[in-house]
């Protein structure tokens, strides 16, 4: 009985590149969108974090009166950083912090709070042995111009900042309490009470919003589409570019923003 061999037909070079070719751009068209995704992802546990801040913060109105938290406190000496972070840590699931830690300029690691931090943040999470965050408080000085949520006060200050009550606030769904800024310099840590006057912190690779001059700004790259998140002060969580009318209302200015920037309803 004679036995047949069956050929069988090789790949020629040819047909081989053809297949390369087509598996790397199959590639090039499904990377951005599983990076896409993964930015979605990431910014769905930012938004997750900032309705868990604003849970706390409700629950720090409850015990000061309806009075929400300044921005930001320092006399140099012994408080030389008490900020918004420092007041409602003891909602955010790490029980009581003495005061003493609440007057310094930072936390330790072992006091950092991951909810402080978005996933999406490409700067990374200790600076040094330092925590880092990624949320900051719209704010000013003490005085009456003032029309951020929050005031601030520094040098030798020896009274407090002024602090607004929540019921003096008409548009809690259109002000803002708290927003994004990813960056690499101007100490971007946590238990300082990090805060910004308007929106160039998070759109001037410069940062001249307040306090930073950053090695690197990263703020527009953490979510897709250059867009950040805006935490208001009824608790809901928006996502919009730090431009857009949305956040600076019909006539504000990076510079100069209303809209959520603000106090004031109907700017």
């Amino acid at each position: 009985m004679i036995s047949k061999i069956k050929s069988i037909k090789a790949f020629t070079l040819m047909e081989l590149l053809v297949v390369v070719a087509i598996i790397g751009i199959l590639a090039s068209l499904l990377l951005p969108s599983l990076s896409s995704a993964r930015k979605s992802a990431k910014q769905a546990s930012c938004t997750n974090n900032l309705r868990q801040i604003g849970i706390a913060n409700y629950n720090y109105l409850d015990d000061n009166d309806s009075t929400l938290p300044w921005g930001a406190w320092s006399n140099s000496s012994p408080i030389m950083g008490w900020g918004w972070d420092d007041l409602i840590y003891p909602y955010l699931g790490k029980g009581e912090m003495s005061l003493t830690d609440q007057y310094k300029w930072f936390w330790t690691e072992e006091q950092g709070l991951d909810t402080l931090k978005c996933p999406g943040a490409v700067s990374p999470y200790l600076l040094g042995d330092k925590p880092t965050g990624t949320y900051i408080m719209p704010r000013g000085n003490n005085g009456a111009a003032n029309t951020r949520i929050a005031y601030q006060m520094s040098g030798n200050a020896t009274n407090p900042p002024w602090t607004r009550k929540i019921t003096d606030i008409s548009d809690a769904q259109g002000t803002l309490l708290l927003t994004e800024n990813d960056s690499i310099g101007g100490n971007p840590i946590q238990g300082l009470g990090r805060g910004a006057t308007n929106p160039q912190k998070q759109i001037d690779p410069a940062g001249n919003g307040l306090q930073l001059v950053a090695t690197a700004n990263y703020t527009l790259e953490i979510h897709n589409k250059m867009k950040v998140n805006f935490l208001l002060i009824d608790g809901h969580v928006e996502s919009h570019s730090p431009t857009s009318k949305n956040v600076l209302g019909e006539n504000g200015t990076p510079n100069n923003p209303l809209g959520m920037w603000t106090v004031s309803a109907g700017d």
